[in-house]
């Protein structure tokens, strides 16, 4: 058992998969910032991207990333230009 939970952590705490969360995260926050675009549909336009990287756990941090970054972008535009943000910040 231990041995899986370190497996995940030393995938997940890798210098490539840290670099391509940040990145993840900035490109979900501009894109979320965005009027009319949710998560989700930010997630399908990034799913060819997240094929490219060829590693899947790589592919999921990825998705995760945007995800995130969006909920993110989305309450920023609604707080700073008043205008409808993501419907769904769960």
């Amino acid at each position: 058992m231990l041995d899986g939970i370190i497996i995940g952590l030393t995938t997940a705490l890798s210098f490539q998969n840290i670099l391509i969360v940040i990145g993840g995260c900035l490109i979900g926050t501009f894109i979320g910032m965005l009027p009319g675009l949710e998560p989700m549909s930010i997630i399908a336009i990034m799913i060819p991207v997240a094929i490219t990287t060829g590693d899947p756990a790589t592919a999921l941090i990825l998705l995760a990333g945007v995800y995130y970054g969006a909920i993110f972008g989305g309450s920023t535009s609604s707080i700073l230009l008043n205008a409808p943000g993501v419907a769904d910040g769960d």
